[in-house]
């Protein structure tokens, strides 16, 4: 007889994999989600993410209404997907609507992140979401989100230094530094913006100014991001990622605010600097002079602070910069995110399906959660 050895070898029988499924996320959780944070995008990053997670998961407007979940394989988190419930305006009816946010898939289970996008739809009736990621836009279209127009990204090189890319980096820095009088003066000749004469005071808190300006973008085909004191206070706040933003205001003589810009100056690693316009609004008659005004007052501001380059976003709304606007003030548009929406409610869909109809900025997505001071994205 042959001597016959026993096959240690396993086949696909005897080693089965570990279940994987979709399952609510719970705080034991935690650690793994932000582990799996660092894996995908970076120890840096995943600094800041431990930083919101408070902010954006536990402590924001409507913690019980907030929801999220978790890819298991075994017991091992290799996926996960939050939300943000945001309040709304739209049509004059007050909406909650979620903002999917922190969307991560390991690559072994890649297939799973469709069936997180599909867990979302099943329990949240509403979407108001901004995404750069064709993959993702993808899958929230193919679910049924409405792409409804793009948030524009505009961008505006405010000091040289912003010039020297990657085909120019053996050209010393101090060269583009010396360029800059040069580019001043191309600035002051080429654009001439309106609003000269409109004065910006800097201010250190929101007040219930902020409110009623927002009570007057409420209209019949308007639809608007609640931004009333409560969200602002949160969204600009001391635990906010943008809680180191500075505040411009221009008021009207009866002392109440006829628009308003945020803004924040970044730094990175590198020596980049990059200052970002998060939120800009204005009403009444004289708006798009304000709105000038605000810009002019944002620019020179974040300059001053050692910006190299201004970057704004923004869906065109009635109370927004318009391109116009933002080509005066020698802004280039630079792509941007889709906005996605999808609504419960027939009629609200029918005013938020148009981007004309919107109040939307940068300031207001997901997208901007990862900005902040010393720390650059975008």
């Amino acid at each position: 007889m042959a001597n016959i050895q026993p096959n240690n070898t396993a086949t696909a029988d005897t080693v089965r994999k570990p279940a994987t499924r979709v399952v609510p996320f719970d705080e034991s959780m935690r650690d793994q989600v932000f582990a799996l944070y660092e894996d995908v995008f970076g120890a840096d990053a995943a600094v800041k993410y431990r930083d919101r997670w408070n902010w954006s998961q536990v402590e924001n407007l409507y913690p019980d209404l907030t929801r999220h979940w978790v890819v298991l394989s075994g017991e091992r988190v290799v996926g996960f997907l939050g939300t943000i419930p945001v309040p709304y305006n739209i049509g004059g009816k007050p909406y909650i609507a979620h903002t999917t946010c922190d969307f991560m898939v390991h690559p072994d289970a890649r297939f799973y992140g469709i069936k997180l996008m599909k867990q979302f739809f099943a329990e949240c009736e509403n979407l108001v979401a901004a995404d750069d990621v064709d993959a993702t836009i993808k899958v929230t279209t193919w679910l049924g989100a409405q792409d409804v127009g793009e948030m524009k990204r505009f961008i505006r090189i405010v000091d040289a230094r912003a010039l020297r890319k990657r085909q120019l980096k053996r050209i010393p820095l101090g060269f583009f530094r010396a360029a800059n009088p040069l580019l001043r003066t191309f600035n002051m000749l080429k654009f001439r913006p309106a609003g000269k004469g409109i004065a910006v005071t800097e201010i250190k808190e929101f007040d219930e100014r902020f409110e009623r300006l927002y009570r007057r973008q409420v209209g019949p085909q308007q639809a608007t991001v609640a931004r009333d004191l409560r969200y602002m206070e949160w969204r600009y706040g001391k635990a906010s990622p943008q809680s180191e933003r500075r505040i411009g205001i221009v008021t009207g003589s009866d002392g109440d605010l006829e628009g308003y810009v945020v803004l924040l100056d970044q730094t990175d690693p590198k020596g980049n600097r990059r200052g970002r316009i998060l939120d800009l609004h204005a009403v009444g008659d004289r708006k798009h002079e304000v709105t000038s005004a605000l810009m002019r007052f944002a620019v020179n501001t974040l300059r001053e602070s050692g910006a190299w380059a201004v970057v704004i976003h923004s869906v065109t709304g009635e109370h927004s910069a318009t391109e116009n606007i933002l080509k005066s003030h020698g802004f280039v548009h630079r792509s941007g995110h889709r906005l996605l929406v999808k609504l419960r409610d027939d009629e609200a869909m029918q005013i938020a399906a148009s981007d004309s109809n919107w109040s939307y900025t940068y300031g207001d997505s997901e997208a901007s959660h990862a900005v902040g001071k010393d720390y650059l994205v975008g």
